[in-house]
């Protein structure tokens, strides 16, 4: 049973470094249009903006969950895992500040932008540090 949770937090790991990754080399005017496109989806499709939030939080905290719950059943040990779920804590409440300053309208600041980027750096490495567990 290990072993199959072991191949899934590689391949959820390999997914995580990439998508990090991705938004690593995003630079600030590629975020700036990605917020406009986002505020102009928004407006088009979404009903309650409240609901945003909340689904962007529950996708977030699900992916967290399954994530070390992955880890757990690979058998990473569990300073790790609290060390993994505290990273992801923090990186939801970027996620719900970047929403939030979205849904409202406000400009995209250099230190949001800056605070995000240290993030999907921090992300990366997460993947990469725990490619490197499981693989040594």
């Amino acid at each position: 049973m290990t072993a199959i949770f072991e191949k899934l937090t590689i391949l959820t790991s390999i997914v995580l470094w990439g998508y990090s990754f991705s938004r690593v080399v995003d630079s600030y005017g590629v975020m700036q249009k990605k917020v406009t496109t986002f505020r102009r989806v928004i407006k088009e499709e979404m009903n309650s903006l409240s609901g945003i939030r909340r689904a962007n939080v529950v996708m977030v905290g699900l992916f967290s969950i399954a994530y070390v719950t992955m880890l757990y059943f690979s058998g990473i040990a569990i300073w790790i895992l609290c060390v993994v779920l505290g990273k992801f804590a923090i990186s939801a409440y970027l996620s719900d500040s970047f929403h939030n300053l979205i849904i409202r309208g406000k400009t995209f600041s250099k230190p949001l932008y800056v605070q995000m980027k240290i993030d999907a750096v921090l992300n990366a490495l997460v993947g990469i540090f725990i490619l490197i567990i499981l693989f040594v």
